[in-house]
């Protein structure tokens, strides 16, 4: 089995490398994210913000992403103290790569609705009515990640470094943002 099929078993829905490359692209006036460029936050402290405002289970902006996901996150960021003394995210890649697994997921369920969507009389009619609706498209290549497959295939190795061979084949497949949560509080202690 390749880390593409393992992948798509793992994400609420599949991906489809066969789907046209469609771009997506916000207008330059679209409004800019209080979190990153409001208060001079560090980036653990956005980070936190982040998944206060979108992860966090009952949040009133709450994603669309799978209960592992969301639990991992939960384990991560238990309280803003124990966040900011998580000595593995202070490594700048390490905290880059957090909110991946949260963007490859809304991606890859955002992708076939929007498909059906171009499809029907109502988009054709508002892209015919709207300058900036006449580029408007959809890309599984995302600039900040790469493509949904290399990030799916990154998270599949990371996986499966990490796992044990009496591991359950559920707890295999959860991402591994628990263990580097763990590995911090061992730190601490």
């Amino acid at each position: 089995m390749d880390a593409m099929q393992i992948s798509t078993q793992r994400s609420m829905t599949t991906y489809d490398p066969n789907e046209s490359d469609d771009q997506f692209c916000l207008p330059a006036n679209a409004p800019q994210s209080d979190i990153v460029f409001g208060k001079k936050l560090n980036f653990k402290q956005m980070a936190y913000a982040i998944h206060e405002k979108y992860i966090r289970e009952g949040s009133d902006w709450e994603i669309n992403v799978s209960y592992r996901v969301r639990r991992s996150m939960a384990a991560l960021f238990e309280s803003e103290d124990v966040w900011m003394k998580n000595a593995p995210f202070d490594d700048a890649a390490m905290l880059y790569r957090l909110f991946n697994r949260c963007v490859v997921e809304m991606t890859s369920l955002i992708r076939s609705a929007f498909s059906r969507f171009k499809q029907t009389d109502s988009f054709m009619i508002l892209q015919n009515k709207s300058k900036s609706l006449k580029s408007v498209s959809f890309e599984a290549h995302i600039p900040a990640l790469g493509s949904i497959e290399s990030v799916m295939e990154e998270d599949v190795k990371e996986t499966e470094m990490h796992r044990d061979e009496d591991e359950a084949p559920d707890e295999a497949l959860d991402i591994n943002l628990t263990a580097m949560a763990s590995k911090s509080d061992s730190v601490d202690e």
